[in-house]
């Protein structure tokens, strides 16, 4: 028989994983809206916030951009929408009631599967979002419940998005963009890391983020830019050229039109 010895130390170091905070919300807002079918708003340059929306009872048509792509929730149903979407929402029965979850993403990026519209699969989605609105919790906690809350509500929709699967066979694609964002590759290079055709890939592309894949990789290169900014080390200059932009006017054009202010404007807050 072989007895193998380790010390504690070794244990230690094995069990031992440092953990990264992948994003980091706040500003966090929670309501209950009561509309009459006929009722819409439109919002053509976006809302600033993400937003979890939970239909209690009646139902809703959101209709984003200019795809014109359409989704119909009812109740039950939950619907995430990310900030910067474009979209037009109309009620469709009386008396549908939705509860809303609102919040700012200042650190970090959302999952994949949740950076464009999506109407994820939450088992227990009735619990958690009415749960945001309870009164019951003790108010001395109940901007940390609800900071909780949202979080999960991050991680279950990411979870149960109906498009994971479809979204998963880009993954490679995705990846490479994050592991280099310089690098300014062909789209046949990021077909055929999927495996796929260069059509085939550009259709599925545009079909599960709403983005060409270029237009994915500048804002990816954005959200790096408006970190490394952020950081106080990089100059604006520094910053669009680590990410890959080799225009400067067209990255501080895209940056405003992205983030609602210039990258100068960001380096002085």
């Amino acid at each position: 028989m072989l007895f193998v010895k380790l010390n504690s130390g070794d244990i230690m170091k094995r069990l031992f994983e440092r953990q990264n905070t992948p994003c980091t919300v706040d500003n966090i807002v929670f309501m209950e809206v009561t509309r009459n079918s006929g009722y819409s708003m439109s919002f053509a340059a976006g809302v600033s916030k993400n937003k979890f929306l939970y239909i209690k009872s009646g139902s809703m048509l959101y209709v984003f951009g200019s795809s014109k792509r359409e989704i119909t929730i009812s109740e039950g149903d939950v619907l995430f929408i990310p900030a910067g979407t474009a979209y037009t929402a109309y009620y469709t029965e009386d008396s549908t009631v939705a509860v809303q979850a609102q919040f700012d993403l200042v650190f970090g990026s959302l999952p994949y599967s949740l950076r464009e519209p999506v109407k994820p699969n939450i088992p227990d989605a009735k619990a958690l979002m009415l749960s945001l609105v309870d009164k019951t919790e003790n108010p001395e906690n109940l901007n940390y419940y609800r900071i909780y809350r949202v979080y999960e509500l991050i991680w279950k929709a990411a979870e149960g998005s109906s498009n994971k699967a479809e979204s998963g066979r880009l993954d490679r694609a995705i990846k490479d963009m994050l592991s280099d964002l310089s690098k300014s590759r062909k789209i046949e290079h990021y077909a055929a890391l999927c495996a796929m055709s260069e059509s085939g890939f550009r259709k599925l592309f545009t079909k599960e983020t709403g983005l060409s894949p270029i237009e994915y990789r500048n804002r990816l290169r954005l959200e790096e830019a408006g970190r490394l900014i952020a950081t106080g080390e990089y100059s604006v200059e520094e910053a669009a050229n680590a990410v890959g932009f080799k225009n400067f006017s067209f990255f501080c054009r895209s940056y405003k039109k992205y983030f609602g202010h210039t990258p100068r404007e960001q380096k002085a807050r």
